[in-house]
């Protein structure tokens, strides 16, 4: 019983092995040599590291880029809007301002991972 068990799990996990490791080569590919090379050396380190006490090699898996916040982004845009309507003092218009609409899309898009979530 057993053997028929783990025969089942083989069959069903050597094609997905197979197809992750064809996704990670045509991903390496897209990737410059010197770079995936450099990272490669990142995540090598990184293990080495694991094992001591006092780690002192970053994440390679982490992001290092810092994204804008939703407050950030409204604080730009209100800033956008501010200096256009005093571009635009002598212009009276009913039409809403482009970066009001995308402040309202990020707090709508919020809402709505809100709630798939």
């Amino acid at each position: 019983m057993l053997c028929v068990q783990m025969l089942n799990k083989v069959k069903i996990a050597a094609p997905a092995c197979r197809r992750h490791s064809d996704t990670l080569a045509d991903f390496e590919a897209s990737i410059p040599n010197d770079t995936l090379a450099k990272w490669r050396e990142q995540i090598e380190e990184w293990e080495r590291e694991q094992w001591k006490p006092i780690q002192k090699a970053p994440n390679p898996f982490k992001s290092m880029t810092k994204t804008a916040s939703e407050r950030a982004v409204q604080l730009e845009l209100a800033k956008e809007v501010e200096a256009q309507e005093a571009a635009d003092a002598s212009e009276l218009s009913q039409e809403i301002h482009p970066s009001v609409m995308i402040a309202n899309g990020l707090v709508i898009e919020d809402k709505q991972w809100e709630d798939f979530y």
